[in-house]
């Protein structure tokens, strides 16, 4: 009984500590590296910021709106924002993420409005949530925005 119970304690911890080993790298596919300070990010003067253009083969008008490429993983994943007037609170700013990769059209989006937020997202990011994964076409508003990030 002794060594069940021994057994039983020791391959608990061994989980723990797997476990623990791996908060934050979803997958095991390692962290994201920051290309743009979170604080940078919600700078409005960042120069990081590129405006996304109004061309022909999009399909949405993209008035207004500025996006930029926040952090890379190892294995190509990219943490993409953008920042649009808020249709709510005049003089504001929405910022909504984007986690895609080069080759796939999907992504996995998420939403931050501060620096404190996008830490937030970085400790625990939710780049592989296959529930949360969204698959997007040519005719979307998306593959505007991955043709900027993604250049064939």
């Amino acid at each position: 009984m002794r060594n069940a119970v021994l057994f039983a304690t020791t391959l608990i911890a061994a989980v723990a500590t797997g476990v623990a080993a791996h908060a934050g790298e979803p997958s095991g596919k390692g962290p994201f590296k920051m290309l743009v300070a979170p604080e940078q990010v919600f700078n409005l003067k960042a120069k990081a910021w590129k405006p996304v253009p109004n061309k022909d083969s999009f399909v949405l008008t993209h008035d207004d709106e500025f996006y930029l490429t926040a952090a890379k993983r190892e294995d190509g994943m990219l943490m993409l924002l953008v920042r649009q007037p808020s249709t709510d609170k005049q003089g504001q700013f929405f910022y909504a993420g984007y986690y895609l990769k080069c080759g796939v059209m999907a992504d996995v989006p998420f939403f931050t409005q501060n620096a404190d937020e996008l830490k937030g997202e970085l400790a625990n990011p939710q780049a592989d949530d296959a529930e949360a994964r969204m698959s997007f076409g040519e005719g979307t508003g998306m593959h505007d925005l991955y043709t900027l990030v993604c250049p064939s």
